[in-house]
């Protein structure tokens, strides 16, 4: 299985700032598939958590919900990536 977006993503976060770290995986094309499909349950998991409001307005629901959908990633990549170096 390929590597998906957010774990090329991840490895390109790791690369630039976490490079000692990365250097130490032994497998990175697997380490970075495995969280990046980790990364994605993580965002789907957290959206079925999520209810938005349903204002019976399908643009304004729509609206809702990309907004709603964009926060829960960015807050699972500053979660799963976007982390300091331990």
């Amino acid at each position: 299985m390929p590597i998906n977006h957010y774990g090329l993503l991840a490895q390109r976060h790791w690369s630039r700032y976490r490079a000692q770290e990365l250097a130490e995986i032994p497998d990175p094309e697997e380490f970075f598939t495995e969280l990046g499909e980790q990364i994605q349950q993580e965002i789907l998991r957290r959206e079925d958590e999520l209810e938005p409001i349903g204002t019976g307005h399908h643009l304004t629901d729509y609206a809702e919900l990309e907004t709603i959908s964009q926060q829960v990633r960015d807050q699972v990549l500053r979660d799963m990536v976007f982390v300091e170096a331990e």
